[in-house]
């Protein structure tokens, strides 16, 4: 180990500055998926889902098909707070407040949760 002379590390820089047309061209960066890795809906729903109880599952994925085809399958990424407004007032007059009130929790958590892991850009 060095003695805490720091001369081999001096010896590696350049005396002088190098002129920018020596640097390579920057890369062109691919879309970010975020931290989660998802890339799809089914792949964040998936992330959602994971360690939730059968039970949950089931009744999530019931409540997301709703929506799904509500808006005609519209990407997660294209929904808005409109569409989620027209979802909650169709469903209001179809099912019991408490039925509502759990479907719209799960909207909210999942969409709350994609925009956490960076795969929305917006959390309804």
């Amino acid at each position: 180990m060095s003695s805490g002379n720091p001369s081999h590390l001096a010896s590696a820089l350049p005396t002088k500055p190098t002129p920018a047309t020596d640097y390579p061209a920057p890369r062109t960066a691919e879309p970010s998926k975020g931290p989660s890795g998802a890339t799809t809906d089914a792949r964040l729903i998936g992330l959602w889902l994971h360690g939730k109880s059968d039970a949950t599952v089931e009744a999530y994925r019931s409540d997301l098909s709703k929506f799904s085809d509500f808006t005609a399958g519209k990407p997660l990424r294209a929904v808005t707070l409109a569409d989620v407004h027209e979802f909650a007032d169709f469903i209001s007059e179809l099912l019991a407040p408490a039925s509502q009130a759990r479907i719209l929790a799960a909207l909210k958590s999942l969409f709350a949760f994609g925009h956490q892991v960076g795969y929305l850009p917006f959390d309804v």
